[in-house]
């Protein structure tokens, strides 16, 4: 999906792994969703988000990061910087 995006020119390029994980954790696991839900286990965000555990720690580390970083209760939209 996130090469496509890339291909027909909605997100610039190149493709690199790292960002198609990004852009699938935040499909997968929308911020306000996720941060509504952020004192539940991992394992329970998994099942209810239908993502693998291991990106729901990643989600969960990188919100916090800009959270600790920005003081951001909500970190940015999408373009507007990176998570």
């Amino acid at each position: 999906m996130y090469a496509t995006e890339i291909a027909e020119g909605h997100h610039r390029g190149p493709y690199r792994s790292a960002d198609a994980h990004d852009f699938a954790r935040c499909l997968l696991m929308p911020t306000g969703e996720f941060l509504a839900r952020a004192r539940w286990p991992d394992h329970e965000l998994a099942e209810h988000f239908a993502a693998p555990i291991d990106q729901v720690a990643i989600h969960r580390r990188e919100l916090t990061a800009c959270r600790d970083e920005h003081g951001w209760t909500h970190p940015p939209r999408r373009g507007a910087g990176r998570l």
